[in-house]
């Protein structure tokens, strides 16, 4: 093979013979290949020539290019709107609900701390009973000795 023969890609090639690059990549591994191919690290390039030779062959120019993108099916443009309403509708349910939640938790939380402060005056305010009472009957011994 001369050095000055033109390489292109896989894309380009099925634009000159109006097939996917799929079928391609078939016509270069074919046994014998039908366009020869060389490995550029790990793209795979074609030999313009050998596929504009197969477009004459199979008369390329007198068929449609074809199909190389799936077809997709489109929602319309209500659907997709009312859909789009749904969710957001959803999202704000969501929303209010974890609000609601949140301000639950902090609530619980609130009074988990309110809770963890009467217990402590509560049990300095029973120690502070115990030693009045223990003062009370001192005081008692005292007053019933006299």
């Amino acid at each position: 093979m001369a050095d000055n023969e033109e390489w292109i890609d896989a894309h380009s090639a099925s634009e000159i013979l109006k097939v996917s690059a799929r079928q391609v990549y078939n016509y270069g591994i074919a046994d014998p290949p039908r366009v020869r191919t060389k490995k550029v690290g790990w793209r795979v390039l074609y030999l313009k020539s050998d596929a504009e030779r197969l477009a004459k062959e199979n008369s390329v120019n007198e068929r449609p290019r074809t199909r190389t993108t799936p077809k997709t099916d489109l929602m319309p443009a209500s659907e997709a709107l009312n859909y789009i309403r749904e969710i957001q509708n959803q999202l704000n349910s969501a929303l209010i609900e974890i609000g609601r939640l949140q301000a639950r938790a902090e609530m619980q939380q609130m009074l988990t701390q309110d809770n963890e402060n009467l217990r402590h005056r509560l049990a300095e305010s029973e120690a502070k009973a115990t030693e009045l009472q223990l003062l009370l009957n001192i005081e008692r011994q005292r007053n019933g000795n006299m």
